[in-house]
């Protein structure tokens, strides 16, 4: 006969070999056993997590994150628990891109500590973009300190000194890059160039990156930058 004990031990014994599983898969580009039940909620998380910013394009991905929040794999390990803690946070900033739920969202980033870092850095760009979009720049670096993440994306360290302040104080910049980064990259080195120069390149920069509206929107003010 089967325990409460028992159950729980092998609840646990599933919960974190699942955890292990899911911080591995989100930054892997093949999922492990594609058809297990495991592999089926990773594929929803990562869905999610693809679409889950105000910029995204197609519907918006509310059915997917509830549906997660009921799976009983999220509850197994605090790794999937707190990336779909995360995910719902940031699907609510791009429901509703309000002050107040971005900072919902920055308020999660500072106890999900065992989501995966990708969705914890998506989570983050996405705070920090929509306050520094608002025009809100100390608001969006206040984000930062309060998360204080070990290292932030490309995208959210040029939207932090683009209105010219200074780097000094932020954490490092991680190597590892988004072609949404890349981007963000590019439009930072143009944005002072002469027109002739920058406007090619911007125009490179949007068709490389065709459904993402954050860098066709920060594609536009460089594009219009005097020069």
């Amino acid at each position: 006969m089967l325990t409460h004990r028992d159950f729980d031990s092998r609840l646990l014994a599933v919960g974190e070999g699942f955890g292990d599983l899911v911080a591995a898969a989100f930054g892997a580009d093949r999922i492990p056993g594609e058809d297990s039940p495991m592999a089926r909620w990773i594929s929803r998380a990562r869905r999610v997590a693809d679409q889950a910013d105000p910029w995204s394009t197609g519907p918006g991905p509310r059915p997917v994150v509830d549906d997660l929040a009921v799976d009983p794999l999220t509850a197994s390990s605090p790794v999937s628990l707190e990336a779909v803690e995360l995910l719902d946070a940031m699907v609510r900033v791009r429901d509703s891109p309000s002050r107040a739920a971005v900072d919902t969202l920055t308020d999660t980033l500072t106890w999900t500590a065992q989501a995966p870092a990708v969705i914890r850095q998506a989570a983050l760009d996405t705070a920090v973009a929509v306050l520094v979009s608002a025009e809100m720049p100390v608001a969006a670096r206040d984000s930062v300190t309060r998360v204080t993440p070990p290292g932030i994306t490309t995208t959210t360290a040029v939207l932090l000194t683009w209105d010219g302040s200074s780097a000094d104080g932020l954490p490092p910049v991680v190597t590892a890059r988004s072609a949404r980064d890349v981007a963000f990259s590019v439009l930072a080195r143009v944005r002072d160039t002469a027109a002739e120069v920058r406007r090619p390149v911007v125009a490179a920069v949007v068709a490389s990156c065709p459904d993402d509206g954050l860098v066709r929107q920060w594609a536009e003010r460089t594009r219009g930058t005097p020069g």
